[in-house]
């Protein structure tokens, strides 16, 4: 990478070095309830609902208009953020800003109406080395409605939801009780925008609980799907107590197999679309990286990734360190940027995105806009 020596681009350097810091405050303090085990649950409801009211009477009293529902999150968003310690100055104002755009009260009743909650039983799912349990969420425990998203500010926050009533999910856990996948919001939100590709012959990379295949079997305009997973315990768990439930299960053909290795054999033109289900959050990276680079070749398939924003936008915060690399070989003045500390299981990732923009010149700050950018960064992988 080429970055030219001028006073705009450094100091756009700047300004990105500093928006990554606050990106690396919200995963600190929030985003790691809403993608661990450790939750965060409103328990005051009695303030909840009072200050969800004093807000609504004071719009009208102002002549405004504030819906209760919309209250409600505004309130979440105080709870959320009260307590939390924001390293960079003024950071909070900024993340207060954009959360409480992005807070929103989820209704049961539309979770539960979703034909995959609504017509699948799970109760009965489990073999020697998989079991699918249906656990509980708590009422008014923040959760991630959707994958993350990247704000006008120049910050990624998350988007949060939570419900009122007690809500059940199902989720896949291993022997370990560790729980491989599950259907929350977050990902009946993520999984619809593939889903609303997809067409003709698909071909479905990660069974997971088979969300995707049951919704996108669903579609008049969906002849075929095939499924490859390398895990034979979790297909023949899916076979047995899942694929018997689908109104089509006629579209559906299992094939027992390593994704890259069935990739490297697959000939274009065999599938009209590809839906990858290996990008979750906190998944390692690196098979992402592979997948992606093994897909290229594919030019009369259309291909896609369930989480690949949420991808993007984790890379993109590993884009920063190796932007500052490159610029000490060519920015007089470096010494003034913010420094960046590599850890050895991240110097994989930032290597691979040093080689995806090895060609790159950036020479105006236009170029600069263009390129530290994660829907970019996702076109050069």
């Amino acid at each position: 990478m080429y970055i030219k020596n001028t006073n705009k681009i450094v100091e756009m350097i700047a300004k990105m070095g500093a928006y990554d810091a606050i990106t690396q405050d919200v995963f600190q303090n929030i985003i790691r309830y809403l993608y661990g085990s450790c939750h965060l649950i409103l328990d005051d409801l009695e303030w909840y609902n009072s200050e969800a009211q004093r807000l609504v009477d004071t719009a009208k009293s102002e002549g405004k208009s504030l819906d209760l529902d919309t209250a409600k999150a505004l309130v979440v968003a105080e709870f959320v953020m009260e307590g939390e310690s924001f390293m960079i100055e003024n950071s909070d104002a900024m993340v207060k800003d954009d959360l409480e755009k992005q807070v929103k009260l989820l209704k049961s009743e539309e979770y539960y109406s979703n034909p995959f909650i609504k017509n699948l039983k799970f109760d009965k799912a489990s073999n020697d080395a998989i079991r699918i349990e249906i656990c509980q969420l708590k009422p008014m425990t923040m959760i991630a409605r959707d994958t993350l998203i990247h704000t006008k500010n120049k910050i990624t926050i998350p988007r949060i939801g939570f419900f009122e009533e007690a809500i059940n999910y199902p989720v896949s856990v291993n022997t370990k009780d560790q729980a491989l996948s599950a259907i929350t919001p977050r990902e009946i939100s993520a999984y619809q925008k593939v889903i609303d590709k997809a067409h003709g012959k698909v071909l479905n990379l990660g069974l997971g609980i088979g969300y995707f295949a049951y919704m996108a079997s669903l579609k008049d305009d969906v002849e075929k799907i095939t499924i490859v997973e390398p895990n034979q315990d979790l297909i023949e768990l899916f076979k047995e107590h899942i694929l018997p439930q689908f109104e089509h299960r006629e579209k559906i053909e299992l094939v027992n197999a390593n994704y890259k290795e069935y990739l490297e054999e697959l000939k274009d033109k065999t599938f009209d679309f590809c839906n990858n289900d290996i990008t979750e959050y906190g998944t390692k990276l690196d098979l992402y990286l592979e997948i992606k680079k093994l897909c290229h070749k594919f030019k009369k398939m259309e291909v896609a990734f369930s989480f690949e924003d949420e991808t993007g936008l984790f890379l993109f915060t590993y884009l920063f360190p190796a932007l500052i690399h490159e610029a000490r070989r060519t920015i007089d003045n470096v010494d003034s940027l913010a420094m960046t500390e590599v850890v050895d299981e991240d110097s994989t990732l930032i290597n691979a995105l040093k080689l995806a923009y090895k060609k790159v010149k950036i020479t105006t700050p236009d170029e600069f806009a263009h390129y530290m950018n994660y829907k970019t960064l996702l076109k050069m992988l």
